[in-house]
């Protein structure tokens, strides 16, 4: 999977509620590119999502902070933050790569052929407590940070960002408490550590396909099947320092979850056990296929309740970060 096929969306690009200004021309550090990077988009009211119930909120006073899109059925927002770390920090990402770097896995069945590595938490403990801000928890309902490699032609198939943690043994509350069977990822962070001039964007998809608890798919009124049945809703361009955020899961704090409808715009992950992770059909999004070389950090915050190392995810007992460098960010 590619980019979907689908012609590039009108939001994107388009002049919008932002400054108009974009971006400065790209900084004078190694993971620069020849040519300044512009993304422009809608500056989307925040007020209209501090009732948003089937999320816990983020901080929707962070300095900077923009939503740019609403999926058309949940409202489920994509948030950005231009200049979320600094050039400087991004080289102190760049550098812990150096070496280091896994072959990604394929996850069931889809194409991944990036590399990365997991960085020891104690490396991270300003970043981990800015994003902590920024997602309204504490840093113990935050993963470890990935850096994320793509070369040309590499790219990462479409997906949803779930875990199976419930597959492989639970998740931990703060107080050492099971967690609810639908408790999964909640907020993805990602941040460009570099500027990219071609290839390597990020795609959003809504999807035009529900999907049954029993795997079986129906399309859903009015969508063509164009062979993987999702239409483009959002494009970003990477570029240096600016985070992306969004939800690809609902967590609602009172516990009742979106309405189902056959078919709909969301589903119930169909894992073979009691895991109930419940998607958002249009937060699925691919990375694009790399022309020029890019780099990412991308962190997951799961509900404000859970604590990541107490349970069986990448920082509990299936523990995956490691030291780097040493150098503290």
């Amino acid at each position: 999977m590619a980019d979907g096929g689908g012609a590039r969306p009108a939001a994107v690009d388009a002049a919008g509620g932002d400054d108009g200004a974009g971006p400065a021309a790209p900084p004078a550090g190694k993971g620069s590119s020849p040519a300044p990077v512009r993304n422009r988009f809608p500056s989307l009211p925040l007020d209209d999502l501090k009732d948003f119930p089937y999320n816990h909120k983020v901080n929707l006073d962070y300095p900077g902070l923009q939503c740019v899109y609403r999926a058309q059925v949940t409202g489920a927002p994509v948030f950005i933050v231009r200049n979320f770390l600094s050039d400087a920090e991004c080289d102190v990402c760049l550098a812990k790569c150096t070496g280091r770097l896994l072959l990604s896995k394929t996850t069931r069945g889809v194409i991944r052929t990036s590399s990365h590595v997991r960085v020891a938490r104690e490396e991270t403990p300003g970043l981990h407590q800015r994003l902590a801000n920024l997602t309204a928890r504490t840093v113990d309902s935050l993963e470890s940070a990935k850096i994320i490699r793509y070369q040309k032609g590499h790219h990462f198939g479409k997906h949803c960002d779930i875990t199976a943690a419930h597959v492989y043994g639970g998740v931990a509350t703060l107080d050492g408490r099971e967690a609810p069977a639908h408790t999964n990822r909640e907020v993805t962070c990602f941040i460009y550590l570099n500027d990219v001039a071609e290839g390597g964007e990020t795609a959003f998809y809504q999807e035009a396909v529900h999907i049954n608890g029993d795997g079986s798919e129906v399309i859903k009124p009015g969508k063509e099947a164009d062979g993987d049945f999702s239409e483009e809703v959002l494009r970003i361009q990477p570029e240096r320092g600016m985070l992306v955020m969004f939800f690809p899961t609902a967590q609602p704090p009172s516990g009742e979850l979106p309405p189902l409808t056959a078919p709909g715009n969301q589903m119930l992950w169909p894992f073979p056990t009691e895991q109930k992770a419940f998607v958002y059909d249009d937060m699925w999004h691919t990375g694009c296929p790399a022309v020029d070389e890019k780099y990412l950090l991308a962190v997951w915050a799961w509900p404000p309740y859970v604590d990541v190392v107490k349970g069986k995810t990448y920082d509990g007992i299936n523990r995956e970060d490691r030291p780097t460098d040493g150098v503290i960010l």
